[in-house]
């Protein structure tokens, strides 16, 4: 990760609230959070609440820039079914953020980064300070029994309050287009572009990120018994850890095609014989939205070509190749191997142009601060 860009800045701080802990594998809130240190900025980080009868859970170690903080919440987000609920756990919440705020010195002068949909109380701590939330998911979709309304609620009251909204995908912006003007804000890679070795045989298709229900696991059946059964010399491999019913994922074991990986960093992979990034998703109303996951502009930042399902509104580029339990996959291995060796530029391309430097100069603007 480039961690001097733009060095000789303001210094600036910036407070992230999120419902994740920073020792997770990395999302946009992480990536945001390096791309600012990397700018000589400053971070505090309130991890996910815990509960007031959970006195168990610390803040995780995190970079010397980085302050992580956790406070605690009333009642899980979820469980907030009506307005009376939300405003009781949010009179519990405003306590324990202000007491944080004394603690870590907030002022009005720093830049609240918001990721919770349902943080629409922020407005009532910080008065005066610029807010920009960032809605990366359709939260509201999975709602208890499908109730959305109270969660809807939340939500419209967050982007009312808010300075800024940023959103990560068209299909997400038009839905927030109700209650703000929300802005596209895609994630990057933030090593930029490696070109691939030339020349090389490529037969492993790669996933790397949570293995579980969130992928299609009735394609990765078949994409393997159309390999097995042509006994084409490819492999499937899995890398990163397994999440929710391993009864789902054991349906992928003793595969004589799918290989299972541990957790590792792209850096610790080798990629010097993989022909494409596999995501493979199934399609759901919270997946669906996503438009460009953060794993895929680190995957084409390595010179891979993506292999998707899922996802209908996944940007449409010349080195993204879909695949369904309809599709020839033959065919479309096929033509993956034929076009590998003229797709580096166009992927090099793409990514250039999707860089953190792009990203840093876009937030800054939001709020009034230039580059040079």
């Amino acid at each position: 990760m480039n961690n001097n860009i733009n060095k000789g800045l303001d210094t600036l701080r910036f407070i992230f609230f999120t419902k994740t802990n920073w020792d997770e594998p990395p999302r946009l809130r992480h990536q945001l959070a390096h791309l600012l240190v990397g700018a000589g900025h400053e971070i505090v980080f309130f991890e996910v609440p815990s509960y007031p009868w959970d006195f168990t859970k610390k803040s995780s170690p995190s970079p010397k820039q980085i302050k992580l903080t956790r406070t605690k919440q009333f009642l899980h987000h979820k469980l907030r079914l009506s307005r009376l609920l939300h405003f009781l756990n949010a009179v519990f919440e405003k306590q324990q953020i202000r007491e944080k705020t004394l603690f870590h010195g907030i002022n009005d002068q720093d830049v609240i980064v918001n990721f919770n949909y349902d943080y629409y109380f922020l407005r009532d701590i910080f008065t005066s300070n610029r807010i920009i939330t960032v809605i990366n998911d359709n939260f509201w979709c999975r709602a208890l029994g499908g109730y959305e309304k109270p969660l809807r609620y939340a939500l419209r009251r967050t982007c009312e309050d808010s300075n800024h909204v940023l959103t990560v995908s068209t299909v997400l912006q038009d839905e927030l287009a109700r209650y703000c003007n929300p802005h596209i804000f895609h994630p990057w890679s933030g090593d930029g572009y490696l070109a691939p070795k030339s020349n090389v045989t490529r037969r492993t298709l790669l996933f790397w990120g949570y293995i579980g229900e969130r992928l299609d696991i009735d394609l990765l059946v078949e994409l393997s018994s159309v390999i097995s059964n042509h006994s084409l010399n490819y492999r499937i491999l899995l890398v990163g850890p397994i999440v929710g019913s391993h009864s789902t994922v054991d349906r992928l074991r003793n595969n004589p095609v799918i290989e299972f990986a541990e957790s590792s960093t792209l850096d610790e992979l080798d990629f010097s014989d993989v022909l494409a990034a596999l995501i493979p998703y199934r399609s759901t109303p919270e997946i669906d939205a996503c438009e460009l996951p953060n794993k895929a502009l680190q995957l084409l930042g390595r010179g891979l070509p993506l292999l998707v399902s899922g996802m209908p509104h996944f940007v449409d580029k010349p080195f993204v190749y879909r695949l369904s339990l309809s599709s020839d996959y033959l065919k479309t291995l096929n033509r993956i191997e034929r076009e590998f060796q003229r797709l580096p530029e166009e992927i090099k391309l793409f990514v250039n142009n999707n860089t953190g430097e792009a990203r840093l100069k876009t937030l800054l603007a939001l709020i009034g601060k230039s580059e040079s």
